[in-house]
This record gives structure tokens, C-alpha cells and sequence, in this order.
């Protein structure tokens, strides 16, 4: 995951717990805008575009675990 990239949330997207989230987001396409990383280079936060805003401060490894590469295909 990189920023630039479009991703899609998985259409079960959970939360943390494991549990079903609800999320209005499951299915949806955005763009990875910012990523911050720890000196190891793992992913703490990242920001993305989607629906016309901007979400900030989202789990590095959620996001990335809960959805995947866009390919434009449906």
C-alpha cells in the first residue's frame, strides 16, 4: 500500500474485534493519500480520499488488511 493507490474495502470489512463493523465503507473505492510509518516501517496511520473527503488517522494495518488493490473491474 503506497500513496496514489486505489484500494477497495472488502464487502466484509470488520472491525478490530472481528466483528462486523456496519461500516458504510464496505465495498467502496478510495485513494490512499498519506501513510505515516514507525522507524521499522510499519504502517501507524493512514489518511484517504473517499466520497468527495478525507478520512485521517485510520489503523495502518486495518485498512491495509481490510481491503484491497482497486483493479477497475467489477
Amino acid at each position: 500500500m503506497q500513496p496514489g493507490d486505489l484500494r477497495r474495502f472488502k464487502d466484509n470489512v470488520c472491525n478490530t474485534a472481528g466483528v462486523h463493523s456496519g461500516l458504510p465503507f464496505a465495498g467502496r473505492t478510495f485513494m490512499v493519500l498519506e501513510m505515516e510509518t514507525t522507524m521499522d516501517g510499519l504502517i501507524c496511520s493512514v489518511s484517504f480520499l473517499i466520497d468527495d473527503r478525507i478520512e485521517h488517522g485510520w489503523g495502518g494495518y486495518w485498512v491495509e488488511r481490510s481491503s484491497e488493490v482497486f483493479d477497475g473491474v467489477s
